[in-house]
């Protein structure tokens, strides 16, 4: 906004491109889901890039076409950037280079049979340590808040777990997942009308609650009932997350989904 664009546009495009790191590898809740439900973590990596590209696809037509049609959203001095020669654009480029650089490095490693997905997050590390030091940002202070960041960000993930494989074992010994399947099932809902279902579910709670909790909270009971209708798990690994992504961007978790 510091550069003139409306407020609109700015935090519209920030809450949708923020929550496409639910589809697009590498995420953790695609982890946390493969984890949970016993699924191939590289099969949901490769399962979210067409969806995830697709998504961002939406949002950068949309932006264009919006932005076309009331031009006063994007500030003058930006608007002659569409001037560019393609040699320029694709010269500006060169800014994203680090970035491009780590992500071929942690994807290029899985999906190329080098390494495995925990493999590849080595990788990702010394990807990182290679650029920090050719940038000049290797610093022990930078080394140390690092470290710190990386045990807060997995030690919140270990208590998800822990957290998620009490409530799965608890809803399996009280019987809660075979109840609710055998409910669904005496509904008579075809296995399209129950995904229709599942769409409504998804949207009202990824209103009130993040990824991560609607995962956890959800999976241990909606996902023996769809394996028993005959979807493929990992496909419907990518199901919950749009839902969860188009709550974020609800008015309730706007906030949140910025910060």
């Amino acid at each position: 906004m510091k550069r003139g664009y409306s407020k609109d546009i700015a935090i519209g495009s920030l809450a949708g491109a923020g929550t496409l790191g639910f589809l697009i590898p590498p995420s953790n809740i695609m982890i946390i889901y493969g984890v949970l439900g016993d699924v191939s973590i590289l099969k949901l990596f490769t399962a979210g890039f067409i969806p995830g590209f697709l998504l961002a696809g939406c949002f950068m037509a949309w932006v264009m076409i919006h932005t076309t049609l009331r031009p006063g959203l994007v500030p003058e001095t930006e608007r002659d950037l569409r001037n560019l020669s393609m040699l320029d654009r694709i010269k500006a480029l060169k800014e994203l280079a680090p970035a491009i650089f780590l992500i071929g490095a942690v994807l290029g490693s899985m999906y190329g049979g080098i390494a495995t997905p925990s493999e590849s997050a080595a990788v990702g590390v010394l990807g990182a340590f290679i650029v920090a030091a050719l940038q000049g940002g290797l610093t022990l202070k930078a080394l140390r808040d690092i470290a710190m960041g990386a045990v807060l960000t997995c030690s919140m993930i270990a208590m998800i777990l822990l957290g998620a494989s009490i409530l799965g074992s608890s809803a399996a010994f009280l019987g809660i997942p075979r109840a609710i399947a055998d409910f669904v099932a005496g509904m008579g809902l075809s296995p399209f009308m129950l995904i229709v279902a599942l769409i409504v579910f998804y949207l009202i709670l990824g209103c009130f609650l993040d990824g991560f909790s609607m995962i956890v909270l959800t999976l241990p009971i909606v996902l023996p009932i769809v394996k028993q209708a005959g979807f493929d798990p990992v496909w419907f690994g990518n199901f919950p997350r749009p839902g969860g992504r188009n709550g974020a961007d609800h008015p309730r978790r706007l906030g949140s989904t910025c910060s």
